[in-house]
């Protein structure tokens, strides 16, 4: 009773605070903008921007899903999550990523189909590879999406 019975925890090191609430800030950002333009905006620019940014952030979401080379149901789910998705930790694309999985069942052979590819078009039309791409690309697209009405919405102060 009291013994140490190893040091390998004190070999661990542990993540900084100031990186694990870095990847809060956007999210933050975002919700104390619509704050402000609650508070001291009228009701207009609140549906202006609120429009604006339903639009170009679904926009974008559904512009990645497709380049993935998504099913429709997938393109529609990243349209329509994205803007309310945007500011969680999960990202919409996962969510369209998980439709398209749902829609397009890999199969076995689709794990053989890898090896042979030959282009990259082949690739992205594997069904196992669909739902990661379809997810990928509408992650990154809504980010995109996000930072080009950023301007935009800043105007509205």
């Amino acid at each position: 009773k009291g013994k140490v019975r190893g040091y390998s925890h004190l070999e661990k090191v542990g993540k900084k605070l100031y990186k694990r609430a870095l990847k809060f800030v956007p999210s933050l950002f975002f919700i104390s903008l619509a704050v402000y333009l609650f508070f001291f905006s009228d009701v207009l620019n609140i549906w202006r921007a609120w429009l604006y940014w339903f639009i170009a952030v679904g926009g974008m979401a559904s512009l990645g899903a497709f380049i993935g080379k998504g099913h429709p149901l997938s393109i529609l789910t990243s349209f329509f999550l994205a803007p309310f998705m945007s500011l969680t930790l999960i990202g919409p694309g996962w969510i369209a990523g998980y439709v398209e999985a749902r829609v397009r069942n890999p199969r076995i052979r689709d794990i053989n189909d890898l090896t042979t590819s030959k282009s990259f078009n082949e690739f992205l039309s594997n069904n196992l590879i669909r739902p990661i791409m379809v997810g990928i690309f509408s992650n990154v697209f809504t980010w995109i999406g996000l930072f080009v009405i950023l301007p935009l919405l800043i105007s509205f102060f």
